[in-house]
């Protein structure tokens, strides 16, 4: 690897480092910024799991343990991860999307597919190819990528570390402290935003199960993100031998 390719990896690791940890907006539009310059990714629309979910999930765990108020603990749980999460989503959907935009073999694979559905008319001025479709064969090669994807990532741990790291010193950092911080807590009541003191007991089993149960949710979306990614990137590459 030249000098080069290893100052430029080290800028994006900075980069998304900054964003994940220091909460750093201008550090994420800068990355997008350079890989739209310097590798013509420019689509870049994750989805996010939203608080609603986040607290569906937490009432679900503290269902049956005979505590008191947990709609408002899973209410101020999630009003204080969900920032965090949206950006470890973010960066999972980057990476997902930048290695299927680079993957060449399928990206060929479903050209050939797009020259046999579409017209040149048509690939010229489409905006979407296979994003989103119903078509089997398609879908039959999606499901491919995916299962090839699952086999990936079970023997690389890149992404999983990056996980493993952010949810230790960010989320875990946060949830534990519920207790720690009781007396100075704050909850933005969201329906009529006034501010009111909270305070929160919660024995330290419980807050261990809803960070592992809040782990394995966030994990398991993160893969999903990164799959979906990769395949509007496979998508977005073939367009671009369009323009």
């Amino acid at each position: 690897m030249s000098p080069l390719t290893d100052k430029k990896i080290d800028l994006y690791q900075g980069l998304t480092e900054k964003f994940l940890y220091n909460s750093d907006i201008n550090s994420i539009f800068i990355l997008l910024s350079l890989y739209d310059l310097e590798e013509n990714m420019s689509n870049i629309y994750p989805k996010y799991l939203g608080m609603k979910k986040i607290r569906t999930q937490i009432i679900r765990f503290l269902k049956n343990k005979n505590i008191k108020n947990v709609n408002k603990i899973a209410n101020y749980i999630s009003y204080i991860i969900h920032e965090d999460v949206n950006r470890i989503e973010l960066c999972f959907y980057i990476e997902g999307y930048k290695k299927g935009f680079n993957d060449i073999k399928w990206v060929n694979v479903l050209e050939k597919k797009a020259l046999n559905t579409r017209t040149m008319d048509e690939l010229y001025s489409s905006k979407y190819l296979f994003h989103v479709t119903k078509n089997y064969n398609i879908k039959q090669i999606k499901n491919q990528i995916k299962q090839e994807l699952a086999y990936k990532q079970a023997s690389e741990s890149k992404l999983v570390e990056m996980m493993d790291l952010f949810a230790d010193k960010v989320i875990k950092k946060k949830l534990f402290n519920l207790n720690n911080h009781a007396n100075e807590q704050l909850k933005l009541c969201l329906e009529s935003y006034d501010i009111v003191e909270e305070k929160f007991e919660l024995e330290k089993e419980y807050l261990e199960i809803i960070y592992k149960n809040l782990y394995n949710m966030i994990i398991k979306n993160l893969k999903n993100i990164f799959k979906e990614a990769y395949w509007f990137g496979i998508n977005d590459r073939v367009l671009k031998r369009y323009i």
